[in-house]
């Protein structure tokens, strides 16, 4: 597994929650504009981190997911739950969502991944407990350079296991799936 190293602008981001950031440049109606005063603005536009934001239409309330199979390794493919366009560049993915077993269960596991599919992806999974048990709560990142016009990334999961009598497939529902990307200077691989 390589490690990798992001580097974000800090300084950026943290002047822009601080404050809002303001243009160097101001115009006023009926005035002439400079050149140089109209590409400052344009180049400090473009140096600001640029955050895109997407919920998920297809479960943004309770949605229902059904197992497909009983253990892993599980073959089956990934229902996506949330997915982004993104332009060519590097970001910094984060996905959450949460869920719950609705069935009785002798166990259980959501697994999930976030990224480009077939691509740049990170897994991660966690262990149901009955609706009575309580929620489960995952979140995942990602780093992902995107080279093509538009890439999409998704959040998909798929579910496994076993009611008590240990044959029957569970169900969960899962619900707040949402993808957010940060775009970052650069990713470099270490």
């Amino acid at each position: 597994m390589t490690k990798t190293k992001l580097t974000v602008l800090l300084v950026a981001v943290a002047a822009a929650s601080a404050a809002p950031a303001q243009v160097p440049h101001t115009f006023t109606p009926g005035t002439p504009a400079k050149a140089a005063e109209v590409n400052a603005n344009f180049a400090f536009l473009s140096a600001r981190p640029q955050v895109i934001w997407a919920r998920s239409a297809t479960c943004d309330t309770p949605c229902a997911m059904t197992a497909t199979s009983l253990h892993i390794p599980n073959a089956d493919p990934y229902t996506t739950i949330a997915s982004l366009s993104l332009p060519p560049g590097s970001w910094l993915l984060f996905g959450k969502l949460t869920a719950y077993a609705t069935t009785e269960l002798q166990f259980g596991d959501l697994q999930c991944v976030l990224g480009e599919s077939g691509g740049q992806e990170d897994f991660s999974s966690i262990g149901l407990a009955p609706r009575l048990g309580g929620q489960k709560h995952l979140g995942m990142q990602v780093p992902l350079v995107t080279t093509a016009p538009s890439t999409t990334v998704r959040l998909g999961c798929k579910l496994f296991g076993a009611r008590p009598d240990g044959v029957t497939l569970i169900g969960a529902e899962l619900w707040g799936a949402k993808i957010l990307a940060l775009q970052a200077a650069s990713v470099v691989e270490q």
